[in-house]
């Protein structure tokens, strides 16, 4: 199946936050100890990106590519790797015009 690709747009700002999800299951026991496993068998990791003064033009790619794409999966390309993965926002995007033409832009995505 074919995943729509994440805008190319200018690249989000660093530092960049990387999302571990909780994927530990622990019971304490009668002698003191805890017994722990994973929750699932694959861990999904994601990230938090924030563009500090995404261009309007940017903005208006991005934005359409979340009215269109915001509940599905897509392909999302790392700016520093280049390696591509199948991602999903996890959260609602968040923009807000900061200057004339520039958006503060934030989104946060997990593997799919």
């Amino acid at each position: 199946m074919s995943y729509p690709t994440f805008p190319t747009i200018c690249p989000p700002a660093y530092p960049a936050d990387d999302i571990y999800p909780d994927n530990k299951i622990a019971s304490p026991t009668d002698g003191g100890y805890t017994i722990s496993r994973p929750r699932y068998t694959r861990t999904q990791m994601g990230g938090a990106y924030t563009w500090p003064a995404m261009p309007h033009a940017n903005y208006l790619q991005f934005k359409a590519f979340v009215q269109a794409n915001y509940a599905h999966i897509f392909v999302w390309t790392d700016p520093i790797t280049g390696r591509q993965t199948n991602m999903q926002f996890t959260a609602v995007p968040k923009a807000s015009m900061v200057s004339p033409g520039y958006w503060h832009v934030e989104i946060a995505i997990m593997e799919a």
